[in-house]
């Protein structure tokens, strides 16, 4: 699927990486929670729009990031106790029984 590219002024200020980077600071981003909240899921949304808009949106996504806690949930291996992630192998499996029911 090809991208309809805006042309004339619009277009460029939509190439424009510091005007772009200046309107996504004014995205409400909650600085405090590693969680994808609602309040980042538009940022995100904007930077998989359009390949122009990625970098300016994910540099304040990354800004914003404040601890590896959110990549653990990615691995099967950890699960999220008590609000840190923990090794599966290191919760008793009667434990992890009535975790995961």
């Amino acid at each position: 699927m090809s991208q309809v590219e805006p042309s004339g002024p619009a277009g460029e200020v939509l190439r424009n990486l510091d005007l772009l980077s200046v309107i996504f600071e004014h995205f409400d981003v909650d600085v405090n929670v590693d969680e994808p909240t609602p309040r980042k899921k538009p940022l995100l949304w904007v930077a998989l729009s359009w390949k122009v808009f990625l970098d300016p949106a994910l540099d304040i996504l990354w800004r914003n990031m404040h601890s590896l806690t959110p990549f653990f949930n990615l691995f099967p291996a950890y699960k999220t106790l008590h609000g840190m992630p923990v090794p599966v192998s290191l919760i008793r499996r009667s434990f992890l029984d009535l975790w995961l029911d």
